[in-house]
């Protein structure tokens, strides 16, 4: 947006590409998205001199993006098969996927925040369950059930911090 109309922003997207999420840190644009057509043409782009850019090696079906005050770069993704979901941080060149650990409690993780600690905060849902929201320190998970206070059967689509309080939006509670 200009001030006066909607334009497309650069070159470089791949054909088919189904943007999920936008982050800026500083000069910086990303975007997070999957694709309505082949794998290759999903992940995290950077946007620079006009042009898109894939970031990373690896494609995977990007659903959010964020990127902490030191430089560091995370997205999720959502995979019903369950092997491309999690979190992702990139490490160099490559993503490094990480999960909650123990047994698969929700494939669909739908948002990411990096907090001043760089922590970060993400949510997952699942039709017809409640949804998970948690923290990643880098170590250990934290992870909480969003049901505990009424967000039952909720899609998250996104996490924020205002202050001291985090704020999970959500629909279709039951």
């Amino acid at each position: 947006w200009d001030g006066e109309a909607w334009s497309t922003l650069g070159t470089g997207l791949p054909a088919g590409f189904v943007p999920q999420d936008l982050t800026s840190a500083g000069a910086g644009l990303w975007t997070a998205g999957t694709s309505s057509g082949a794998g290759a043409d999903r992940g995290v782009f950077s946007f620079a001199a006009g042009v898109w850019t894939r970031v990373g090696t690896r494609a995977f079906p990007a659903t959010a993006v964020a990127r902490s005050a030191g430089g560091r770069l995370f997205a999720t993704a959502s995979d019903p098969a369950e092997l491309l979901d999690g979190l992702w941080e990139l490490s160099g060149n490559d993503w490094v996927q990480r999960k909650v650990p123990g047994p698969p409690q929700r494939q669909l993780y739908r948002s990411v925040y990096v907090d001043g600690e760089d922590r970060l905060w993400f949510s997952c849902a699942e039709s017809g369950r409640a949804p998970l929201f948690g923290t990643f320190d880098g170590e250990s998970w934290t992870v909480r059930n969003g049901g505990s206070n009424g967000a039952l059967r909720a899609w998250t689509w996104n996490i924020l911090q205002a202050g001291e309080l985090f704020y999970l939006a959500h629909c279709c509670c039951g």
